[in-house]
């Protein structure tokens, strides 16, 4: 077994290229299925992974080598079972994004070899010399192109990679790699300029071909996003609808609660004390929302705050809302309804399902041109603010969940605003400003009644 090491590493049998094309596979093999982190210990971890895949390299190469006494055998059996094997035990990209990486990987190696090796080849003979560094240095850049491609365009960044993604990607590499094993095996005789055609043609089409899986999964987003706002935009309108139906029956409450007063005071003087006690009761539970409501002056921000404040009490989060805008706003109302209860409904769910306790704040108000809703919570003691203002959805299902900010920032920017993300004294604070110019002056919010 001890051949092969001898023969391509001490003997340098293929030059020094041999060497440095196994250096470079188990280099650009775990820098592309390793999660970069800006840590030492993820730089460590690169390390003794690329050292444990060399290693991996020389071995299984000198047993094939012993075997067989094939080096293109090592090519087709080492490579691969080497790459899956990281892939699959040590990769932390999700399982897809690991298929179609290792498959477009493979083909794009075996084909680099070629067209690097070709041009080396066509270069050494204008130059008359042998064994230029040309060869590793094509190799190197091309490679390093292709570990560029998938990191800065990574798939994991999406919660989903489609099924095609993974035929096509499987369907072009096999094909590619069947073909490349036909040419090192010899079963398959042409000169080595048309392999090099072929060979640049595949490297060429894989790199176009992730860039169009890529943005595959990047329609498949944006198709769930979409029905994902419509999904919440139907269920806001109804909530929506259903408090304006609340709000009318409180009004008509206010305007029957003069003949309820002289009902009960019939009661009394014809000395009815029980029947006029039970009226009461049933009396206070009607009369306890409509203390409780809010009443801007804006009867779309009414019905929203309202109905925002019945679900902190379902939730048992205690809210704090101060608002003072004017009486008409050009915002369309459900664009008014999707901000501000993504929001707050932001806000009441980390609350609840990290139990800080505390209050969750609100304020909507004018200022010049513009309306500013601001909603806080407090944060959990041990709550990573960096990882927290990614805004990476919590919620099971993060296929479906999750855009919640994305709705926000694009109702902001349709209306000329912006909206930012803080987390500091404790305290995550969204701030959505929209511009709402025609309207009157500047309103300072009081506490809400």
């Amino acid at each position: 077994m001890l051949d092969y090491f001898r023969t391509f590493y001490i003997n340098l049998a293929y030059g020094p290229s041999y060497i440095v094309t196994e250096l470079l596979f188990a280099v650009t093999a775990v820098l592309l299925l390793t999660k970069f982190e800006r840590t030492r210990r993820c730089a460590v971890t690169i390390s003794a992974g690329i050292v444990c895949m060399w290693v991996y390299e020389i071995l299984l190469n000198s047993l094939i080598y012993w075997l067989t006494q094939d080096t293109h055998l090592t090519l087709f059996i080492t490579l691969p079972l080497g790459l899956i094997i990281f892939a699959i035990f040590f990769s932390r990209y999700s399982i897809r994004c690991r298929i179609v990486m290792v498959f477009i990987f493979l083909l794009d190696f075996i084909a680099t070899m070629t067209v690097s090796a070709t041009l080396a080849e066509s270069l050494d003979a204008l130059v008359a010399s042998q064994n230029t560094p040309f060869a590793v240095l094509l190799y190197v850049i091309l490679m390093a192109l292709v570990v560029f491609i998938f990191k800065f365009w990574n798939m994991d960044k999406y919660d989903y990679v489609p099924d095609m993604c993974i035929v096509v990607a499987a369907v072009v590499s096999v094909a590619g790699l069947v073909l490349e094993g036909m040419w090192y095996f010899g079963s398959y005789d042409t000169n080595s300029y048309y392999h090099f055609a072929v060979s640049l043609a595949f490297y060429a089409v894989t790199i176009i071909q992730y860039f169009l899986l890529y943005r595959m999964c990047y329609e498949v987003k944006e198709d769930k996003l979409l029905a994902l706002m419509q999904m919440y935009r139907a269920e806001e309108r109804k909530d929506f609808e259903k408090e304006q139906t609340n709000a009318e029956d409180l009004r008509k409450f206010r305007h029957d609660l003069r003949n309820e007063y002289g009902y009960l005071s019939l009661l009394i003087n014809t000395q009815q004390y029980d029947k006029a006690t039970e009226y009461l009761a049933a009396l206070g539970k009607n009369v306890l929302p409509v203390l409780t409501a809010v009443h801007s002056g804006n009867s779309t921000i009414d019905t929203i705050i309202n109905m925002e404040k019945r679900k902190a009490t379902d939730k048992g989060v205690d809210m704090d809302i101060r608002c003072a805008v004017p009486e008409t706003i050009p915002v369309d109302k459900f664009d008014l309804i999707s901000l501000i209860s993504n929001l707050a409904d932001n806000a009441m769910e980390y609350v609840e399902r990290k139990q800080t306790g505390g209050t969750v704040s609100m304020e909507i108000y004018q200022k010049d041109s513009y309306l500013f809703v601001i909603v806080s919570n407090p944060l959990a003691a041990d709550e990573n603010k960096d990882k927290l203002l990614k805004l990476r959805t919590t919620k099971k299902d993060a296929s479906l969940h999750g855009y919640g900010t994305r709705i926000v920032s694009d109702i902001a920017r349709k209306y000329s605003g912006s909206c930012v993300f803080d987390a500091d004294n404790g305290k995550f604070t969204a701030r959505a400003m929209l511009s709402i110019e025609g309207t009157d002056t500047a309103m300072q919010p009081d506490a809400a009644k």
